[in-house]
């Protein structure tokens, strides 16, 4: 069975990260996977006067896995007070596992049919921070699956417009074919937008956007639409889309020589990057 995989630090920002997986899991037909990487604290000297011995690792995990069934017991109370018994209810397990979270992810996509990933970022708001924040980054760099980040103070309860940034890059094809899968399964818009620099020569991305344009039409989703607009700023000029058409989540490819990412690299970080709390929905370059 297919499990929407939710990575908690067992913050109050879990809330939000299991209401996305409900959202989600429901349409999918998907179980959910509570999971947190913890990490053991080791002995330390105590002022020169011997070892100060802490909990050993079994009090972390008994702690982690204590914490997580919390949570998934009020989740399971909540699904089966809010979902009518005649539609998918989604069970609801636990994994606590110590060690990085990066390479703890990996293994569990590998070994388990992992839909996609739900995680949270950390309080710095910036989009440059979300994205290529520590966390996110050690992630992205492991997971073959799509990666939804919701923001501190950011909720996702419902899916009514999704955007997809693109620079007409061939690869990006593959996860706006997921994104009209999800569509067709939520129900949401789902708009493809390009924002070309001023002073870039349009001429040198027409074959590009030509085969691009072309891909999509194969994909035979008559609803998609795109929008390609003018902007001084790549950044600030999505994000600013994003808020005048009320978008719910926002879709971007990571991948380390995309010119799109390079963009976002290079960003400076004005006052509407610095306080945007859009959920975003990362898809890794070597998507399976």
């Amino acid at each position: 069975m297919k499990k929407i995989l939710v990575l908690t630090d067992l913050s109050e920002n879990v809330t939000n990260l299991t209401q996305t997986a409900v959202l989600l899991a429901e349409k999918l037909h998907a179980d959910i996977l509570l999971f947190n990487s913890y990490q053991t604290i080791p002995v330390t000297p105590f002022y020169g006067a011997g070892p100060w011995i802490g909990e050993d690792e079994s009090w972390w995990e008994k702690e982690s896995v204590t914490q997580l069934n919390k949570i998934a017991m009020e989740l399971s109370e909540s699904i089966h007070s809010l979902l009518p018994g005649e539609i998918w209810r989604p069970d609801v397990t636990v994994k606590s596992v110590q060690g990085g979270l990066a390479e703890n992810v990996k293994d569990i996509i590998t070994h388990q049919d992992i839909e996609l990933v739900i995680m949270g970022s950390s309080n710095d708001t910036g989009f440059d921070h979300i994205l290529f924040g520590s966390a996110t980054k050690s992630v992205m760099a492991h997971a073959t699956r799509p990666v939804i980040i919701i923001p501190p103070g950011a909720q996702l309860t419902k899916i009514s417009k999704v955007f997809f940034a693109t620079d007409f890059n061939v690869s990006d094809i593959k996860a706006v074919s997921y994104l009209a899968r999800l569509a067709r399964l939520l129900y949401f818009e789902l708009e493809i937008i390009h924002v070309e620099p001023f002073g870039e020569s349009e001429s040198s991305e027409m074959k590009d956007r030509k085969i691009f344009m072309n891909m999509l039409e194969d994909l035979r989703y008559p609803e998609l639409q795109h929008t390609e607009v003018h902007g001084k700023e790549v950044v600030s000029r999505i994000i600013k889309l994003c808020t005048e058409k009320k978008a719910d989540l926002l879709g971007l490819l990571h991948q380390q020589d995309s010119l799109l990412i390079r963009m976002l690299r290079q960003s400076t970080a004005n006052d509407l990057v610095e306080t945007q709390k859009l959920p975003l929905i990362i898809f890794p370059s070597n998507m399976r």
